[in-house]
């Protein structure tokens, strides 16, 4: 009999019970390998003996003794010896510190972080319904180089006066109520005490040609999404806010309208925020309440990829126009 230590991975084979081989033996420390019989111990039972080459030293398993002889201090270090490759432990850290896709609060509030995680400093952005700059309020003026027009302006958001993919983002928000696509200024929303709502979002002038009612919202979101990927570089960034509403009763899910038409002009539905109205909103003149009154809307993000992968696999980065007057 040779010396056999329970802590060590030490010779192949399988165990054996009173000279029957017992296929593998596993402890704590994995499943130990050898030639073993069991011999008869005057306390306990049977004891674990090991049978190895000759010249071994003899050893007792009841004394515990954790000395591994040297043939098996080789067999051991070659047995632990794993060229396996390791796996990388990921970088960075554990943090509660995000910019989450639901928010209660103002479009200046949420605004920045939208471009915090989207667009980088130094970017090009034309916000073609920039209106009275509400959403630029917390943005560092330095941060961006900013294009700020508006129809009041003179600059209508279908037809810009940039060159072909020449920015590197374009900001869209658009009237997003049919109320403000009229054929008349008295059949306007946003008329007497809500007068301040009109010229905040909307040039305060009737739709004299086109669509009526919710096709009208659509028409304006769909020929400005098609002129903002016009502009756009490769990879450029639009950012889109909107509205659901229901219009002669029936619900219009406008975002998802949007997006469907976005994806077909080759643009990339890249991210979603809900920005719910730290107020309630009235109504007058409720009757019957048919559909939940709307209390939120939303900031779309969309990358123009035109069926490219969208995180650009293969590519070399891309110059962009990085504070370049595209004009």
């Amino acid at each position: 009999m040779g010396r056999f230590h329970q802590d060590a991975r030490i010779i192949r084979g399988a165990f054996t019970n009173g000279g029957n081989p017992q296929p593998g033996y596993a402890s704590s420390e994995g499943e130990y390998r050898g030639w073993a019989t069991a011999v008869p111990s005057p306390t306990q039972g049977s004891a674990l003996s090991c049978e190895c080459a000759p010249g071994d030293e003899p050893y007792n398993p009841r004394l515990g003794d954790p000395t591994v002889n040297r043939q098996h201090k080789s067999q051991l270090a070659l047995l632990e010896a794993d060229d396996t490759p390791k796996r990388k432990s990921p970088d960075g850290v554990t943090t509660s510190r995000l910019i989450f896709s639901a928010y209660v609060g103002t479009n200046e509030e949420l605004f920045p972080l939208i471009l915090e995680l989207h667009v980088p400093p130094g970017s090009v952005v034309a916000d073609v319904t920039y209106g009275k700059g509400i959403f630029w309020k917390n943005v560092p003026k330095d941060k961006y180089f900013l294009l700020a027009t508006d129809i009041e302006d003179g600059v209508d958001c279908r037809h810009l006066p940039y060159e072909n993919g020449s920015v590197d983002c374009v900001i869209l928000d658009p009237p997003y109520m049919e109320g403000l696509y009229r054929r008349s200024k008295a059949h306007m929303a946003g008329s007497g005490t809500y007068a301040a709502f009109r010229s905040t979002y909307s040039n305060g002038e009737p739709t004299t040609d086109g669509p009526k009612y919710h096709d009208a919202v659509l028409d304006l979101y769909f020929k400005a999404g098609k002129e903002a990927h016009r502009v756009l570089r490769k990879y450029g960034v639009l950012i889109v806010k909107c509205q659901d509403e229901v219009s002669a009763n029936v619900q219009h899910l406008t975002h998802v309208e949007i997006i469907t038409h976005y994806q077909s002009l080759g643009f990339y539905a890249k991210d979603l925020f809900v920005l719910v109205r730290p107020n309630r909103p009235a109504m007058s003149r409720v009757k019957k309440q048919e559909h939940a009154r709307k209390n939120h809307s939303y900031f779309l993000v969309f990358v123009k990829t035109d069926g490219a992968n969208p995180r650009r696999k293969g590519e070399h980065g891309h110059p962009g126009t990085m504070g370049r007057d595209p004009r």
